[in-house]
């Protein structure tokens, strides 16, 4: 286990269509972290995904479900972990990780997300017509995460590449 100020794990989070899954994948290659992702793990430990679970419980029970998962991750350590997109939206789940992971919010504009989203996809839990507005509300929630990388216009590998330097500065400077 590292010291109190080094990360031990490092965490991607977003908004749906920013590239978590496909920069985690990236990451995933290189070695050295064990990948996690909350989606996976929502269908392995309770049967159904993320947008079953709202559906048929609701959003409050989903976000419950991935605090509880958030909770169990932050207490391991060499994991890179991709989130859903309202999974660190409530402080009191983002701070599980406070001390233990480093954070990343990955950032992409409203163009570049009509562009990578399939807009038929009704797996996605609060996702429809009117998606933007959803990307509103959330916008100021994740502008408080203090690393963001933007991916507007950039291949996944330059991205996964940026996050990797941000990653090995936290292990150097703890």
């Amino acid at each position: 286990m590292g010291n109190q100020n080094q990360p031990t794990s490092l965490v991607l989070t977003g908004f749906m269509g920013v590239g978590k899954t496909t920069v985690g994948r990236i990451l995933a290659k290189r070695g050295g972290l064990r990948w996690q992702d909350t989606d996976h793990l929502l269908e392995e430990h309770y049967g159904r995904d993320a947008g079953t679970i709202f559906l048929e419980e609701g959003e409050a029970r989903l976000r419950e479900y991935e605090a509880e998962l958030c909770r169990e991750l932050a207490r391991q350590d060499g994991l890179l972990i991709t989130t859903g997109g309202g999974t660190l939206l409530r402080p009191a789940t983002a701070a599980y990780f406070d001390g233990r992971a480093l954070v990343i919010c990955l950032t992409a504009r409203e163009d570049t997300i009509a562009c990578r989203l399939n807009l038929e996809d009704e797996t996605r839990p609060l996702f429809g017509g009117d998606w933007w507005r959803l990307l509103a509300e959330r916008q100021p929630r994740y502008h408080e995460f203090p690393h963001q990388v933007a991916t507007d216009g950039r291949i996944p590998q330059h991205v996964a590449e940026e996050v990797w330097a941000l990653w090995q500065q936290a292990q150097r400077s703890a």
